[in-house]
Formats: C-alpha cells, structure tokens, sequence
C-alpha cells in the first residue's frame, strides 16, 4: 500500500526514503525527525502539516499536533499512546485522535 517516496534535504544531504521504511514523524521546535529501523533523520524540508497531507492516503494517520505515524507499524493502541514495531517508546495520542486512530489500525489489520 505504502509505495511512495519522499525525498528530503537532512545534514546537507539529499535522503530519498520508500514511504515503507518511515516508522513515525516527529515535530519538535520547526524540525522534523523521520524515523525508520536503522536511524532517525532530521530535516527542515516540510512541516508536520505538509507530511500529513502527503502521506494521508498511503497508511499514515496523525497522533497528534507532532507525531504522524506508519499504521503497519502499530502493534497496540491505548488511552496512553501506541506502541509501535522496533520502537521502545510509547507514542503520545491524543484524545481527539484515538477513535480514528484505532479505526484505521483495525481497518489495515482486516486487509492484511
């Protein structure tokens, strides 16, 4: 489902990344950090809100104002966070977000 790409400047390279490889995006004062298996990149390229238009429709899905996460990637939804595949660390979800949060993990889950 996940077969784009997105191509980014980080540490004054050029990073193309298949949308398969991104575990989660993060924000946090005006960077965005991409994380995928084997590091994390940061760049200044996109807004959290231009990632999310980009990537909405290729199965990723807003935890909240800083996160944008892979839904291939989620093993557990709860009223604390997600838990995501090769991440250690619980991932904020905001209230507003978990209903659509766990309705679009449920729905990958059935089509897979």
């Amino acid at each position: 489902m996940c077969q784009g790409k997105i191509v980014f400047r980080s540490d004054r390279c050029v990073i193309q990344l298949s949308y398969n490889d991104i575990i989660y995006i993060s924000s946090m004062d005006h960077n965005i950090f991409i994380t995928t298996a084997d590091r994390v990149f940061r760049t200044r390229s996109f807004t959290i809100s231009e990632l999310h238009k980009l990537l909405s429709g290729s199965g990723f899905i807003r935890l909240n104002r800083s996160f944008i996460a892979n839904t291939r990637y989620i093993e557990d939804v709860s009223e604390k966070g997600i838990r995501m595949n090769g991440i250690k660390d619980v991932l904020p979800v905001s209230r507003g977000h978990v209903r659509n949060v766990r309705k679009s993990v449920n729905m990958r889950r059935r089509n897979e």
